[in-house]
């Protein structure tokens, strides 16, 4: 899989907890596009909305179904931490 990246926002803008939760949800998001999207790019990028910092990720795999799954605890434990750092987190097929 092929990564590409657009990072107009640093991740030093954020607090070390903040960094914290991004890292890990990057690191669940990249291995699921790895694992079961049969993607062959992923993007990765950062950007700023006026106070909000915006972490984008996305791949060019198969997606899946919205209507037939059930949010899993791997989303459910990513959902909270990023709701832990006064975030949200959008997912999207």
């Amino acid at each position: 899989m092929e990564t590409h990246e657009d990072l107009a926002a640093l991740f030093e803008e954020l607090g070390k907890e903040e960094i914290l939760v991004a890292q890990l949800v990057f690191v669940e998001v990249a291995w699921n596009a790895a694992k079961h999207s049969g993607a062959a790019n992923f993007w990765l990028s950062t950007r700023r909305e006026g106070n909000a910092f915006v972490l984008r990720m996305r791949d060019d795999g198969h997606g899946y179904e919205p209507e037939g799954v059930t949010e899993g605890l791997r989303i459910s434990l990513m959902r909270a931490r990023t709701e832990g750092v006064g975030a949200v987190l959008r997912a999207t097929s």
